[in-house]
């Protein structure tokens, strides 16, 4: 267990530092862009900030694939379903903001995923620095033993999993508010009344992607609670 929780720890925290410098180059791309649009920009201007855009989007798709490598380690183990579901939310939200670096998307709602993305990847850091404590604790000499057959080990605690899961729902929550706030009048654009210019019609349509995605999480926290409540925590493959 141990080496599965160092390993995770590892991959969390080279994703964090990823995330980092993604974060800090969209901000810096937003400042650049200021209230102009990008094809108002000098020529000079627009190519360091398609530069700066291709290097985060390049990079956030190298930490998507490190998203997808841990999903897998935490799904094999199979007893943490909490963490495994608030890692593919992390996920999902690390997708989006590829999707719209893409888009050349480098405002308010891509920064605030951004930063959703790293205070999740430094939650689980530190349930991960937890376990590992924990862990190591129990195998100290003179630590009494439980008499009788002993437990499955188990990669998180169901407390640890439980505030995982809560400061997911939160987050999931405020950024259902954020969309409503912002994106008012775009979430319910019917096909036959989607934009002809191919990336306005991109634009919206990975927007209600992403409000379907929101949806799907709510209903996997809500059962997953639930599940962790009836002693049901386990890990399903997809």
């Amino acid at each position: 267990m141990e080496r599965l929780l160092a390993k995770l720890q590892e991959r969390c925290e080279y994703m964090l530092r990823m995330q980092i410098q993604v974060r800090d180059g969209t901000k810096q791309s937003n400042k650049d862009l200021g209230d102009k649009k990008i094809s108002d920009l000098d020529e000079t201007l627009k190519d360091v900030l398609f530069k700066g855009i291709v290097k985060q989007y390049d990079t956030e798709n190298e930490i998507v694939k490190e998203a997808n490598g841990a999903i897998r380690l935490i799904e094999a183990e199979g007893s943490a379903v909490a963490f495994a579901e608030v890692f593919k939310g992390a996920r999902e939200d690390m997708i989006n903001v590829s999707k719209r670096l893409k888009l050349n998307d480098v405002g308010e709602v891509t920064l605030a995923i951004e930063e959703d993305i790293i205070a999740t990847l430094k939650e689980m850091i530190e349930a991960l620095k937890k376990a590992r404590e924990e862990n190591k604790s129990q195998g100290k000499p003179g630590k009494p033993q439980q008499s009788g057959p002993q437990p499955d080990p188990k990669l998180l605690d169901m407390i640890t999993e439980l505030k995982l899961i809560l400061s997911r729902q939160m987050r999931v929550n405020d950024r259902t508010q954020l969309y409503a706030k912002r994106y008012k009048g775009e979430q319910a654009v019917k096909p036959d009344q989607m934009p002809s210019d191919p990336k306005e019609r991109e634009r919206l349509e990975n927007l209600q992607r992403e409000l379907k995605d929101l949806a799907g999480q709510e209903k996997r926290i809500n059962k997953i609670t639930s599940d962790i409540y009836k002693g049901k925590n386990k890990a399903q493959g997809e």
